[in-house]
């Protein structure tokens, strides 16, 4: 069986939906279960399975976890950050070619991640890796938008921003003037 896989929790010739055997644990057809990977040459090595959040984020997904991250720094996302975040997806060129109906998905998947111990640090760091550096600056602007959506930043968004800026290594002064433009853009009369 060079190159085949099996599942730790299986009980040998059992079969399940899956293929891993009726003795397969339910977090193991998540794709959560360590599996044994037996090697062309037959020699057993343990790895993690992939799981569809480990994939490497869209650009667009990318943008979307930076929006969601910033709206629920708060522990509250409110109806008009959602609404923000939606003006932006259907407006922005950047989102020209994304399909707007898996937005939800998108953002159920970020929060989630949030209820990580190291969630946010996880999310950056996935974000990083997604977004081309021409792309990170416009990441942060449209974390600020949000930030700005209730025409007040909490501490909490500020001190989120200030992350989101040290861990996409964002230039302090284009970040000033980021938020500049957004307070000129968000002021009231």
């Amino acid at each position: 069986m060079a190159g085949s896989r099996i599942c730790r929790g299986a009980r040998p010739g059992a079969g399940c939906e899956a293929g891993r055997g009726a003795g397969c644990r339910a977090s193991c057809s998540r794709g959560q279960a360590p599996v044994l990977t037996i090697s062309a040459r037959g020699e057993p090595s343990r790895r993690s399975r992939t799981t569809a959040d480990d994939r490497m984020l869209s650009t667009h997904d990318a943008l979307i976890h930076c929006m969601v991250l910033t709206s629920a720094a708060d522990a509250q996302v409110s109806d008009t950050e959602l609404e923000v975040i939606r003006g932006i997806i259907a407006n922005l060129p950047v989102f020209r070619d994304y399909d707007p109906s898996t937005m939800n998905e998108t953002a159920t998947a970020c929060l989630a991640m949030l209820d990580d111990e190291d969630g946010i640090d996880l999310i950056l760091a996935r974000v990083k890796e997604a977004l081309p550096a021409r792309l990170r600056e416009t990441a942060y602007a449209l974390c600020v938008e949000v930030a700005a959506a209730d025409l007040h930043a909490t501490e909490e968004e500020l001190n989120l921003l200030q992350i989101i800026r040290q861990k996409l290594e964002i230039d302090r002064l284009i970040c000033a003037g980021i938020e500049r433009g957004a307070r000129a853009r968000f002021a009231l009369a």
